[in-house]
């Protein structure tokens, strides 16, 4: 059975008080820095070069989790925030929910060593992904 994989950005409005770097540890508070930072030209250039960088990682994590459940008819859906550090490493990653398809996908991804560096350290990247069937 062939699955369609989809990476997908998703944004919002948000506020514009900035974010600590210790008070990144949740998805809510994550996601709502990178939209922040998003709308940001830097935060936009930022977002097109991490995505770029990441995009055969983040295929091959989605397809290592495709869900074995045959004629499954709708998508699997679920929001990463990553948190890249000033020297362009992911120091961690915050998920949407904690559903087998978002574990196994936080588990199974193996970025680059190297990404490009962020504006400045800390810098969260909200992606939503969905995994069709």
């Amino acid at each position: 059975m062939k699955s369609s994989l989809l990476l997908t950005c998703f944004f919002a409005v948000a506020s514009l008080a900035k974010v600590g770097a210790a008070e990144l540890t949740t998805f809510a508070v994550g996601e709502k820095e990178a939209v922040r930072l998003y709308g940001t030209d830097e935060g936009h250039a930022y977002m097109v070069k991490f995505l770029d960088a990441m995009d055969q990682a983040v295929g091959q994590a989605l397809r290592a989790c495709l869900p074995g459940i045959p004629g499954r008819k709708e998508d699997i859906r679920f929001q990463i925030v990553f948190i890249v550090s000033a020297d362009g490493r992911i120091e961690r990653m915050l998920r949407s929910t904690d559903s087998r398809s978002a574990v196994c996908f936080t588990k199974s991804i193996r970025p680059p060593a190297q990404l490009p560096r962020p504006p400045h350290g800390h810098w969260p990247i909200v992606s939503a992904l969905t995994i069709g069937p």
